[in-house]
């Protein structure tokens, strides 16, 4: 049977197929952004894991500076540590922050800081010093899971009562709010746990 043919003499059968044109314009208009939207979510994510990774194997490095005794003085030490503090301070108050450069805004001023930590307490030299500094060293770098575990927290408590639009008084406020809250959860909650599983490990026969 011959399909019906309207007028303009085009047959019924072809006016109801779908414009192939019409369809490449709407992947085109639709699913174009999408995909470039992936793309660059892709390529962020593949970036910011390349940085990360270089962030580790900088620690690496700082890891062979102290095992040669490599590391600068105490005095450039503590030089480190404020530069770091000022980094931060400056990409806060600046604006600069973005989630692509996070691990060298971030990265770059944690390095500092633990390279500065460890020249303090190795005093430059390798050989660590005794005393109220050092002393205090040590605990902190012991309560340094604990600090890491709830600096996120305490720091959120810190900005939802004090505010977060005076960066000059927040940063500094927050380093400190997240050290103390580390350090009582490494006295009141770390350590008796550790001793409780080690005292429980105790008690089970050993295999001979």
């Amino acid at each position: 049977m011959a399909p019906c043919v309207d007028d303009a003499g085009v047959g019924q059968d072809q006016m109801d197929q779908p414009d192939v044109m019409e369809i490449v314009r709407h992947l085109v208009d639709e699913v174009g952004p999408a995909q470039f939207a992936i793309d660059a979510r892709l390529f962020q994510e593949g970036f910011t894991q390349s940085l990360e990774g270089r962030r580790f194997a900088a620690g690496i490095g700082v890891g062979l500076l102290l095992e040669k005794n490599r590391l600068p003085s105490r005095a450039w030490g503590f030089g480190l540590i404020l530069a770091a503090l000022l980094i931060w301070t400056l990409v806060q108050v600046g604006g600069l922050f973005t989630e692509l450069w996070r691990p060298l805004l971030w990265g770059v001023p944690a390095l500092l800081t633990v390279t500065g930590a460890l020249a303090i307490e190795a005093g430059g030299s390798g050989a660590a010093p005794r005393g109220l500094i050092h002393r205090g060293l040590i605990g902190l770098g012991d309560a340094s899971y604990a600090i890491y575990l709830v600096h996120l927290p305490a720091t959120a408590v810190l900005a939802h009562t004090l505010g977060y639009n005076r960066p000059w008084l927040f940063l500094p406020l927050a380093v400190v709010v997240s050290v103390l809250a580390g350090l009582a959860t490494r006295a009141w909650i770390e350590i008796p746990l550790m001793t409780a599983v080690r005292g429980g490990a105790s008690l089970i026969p050993r295999a001979t």
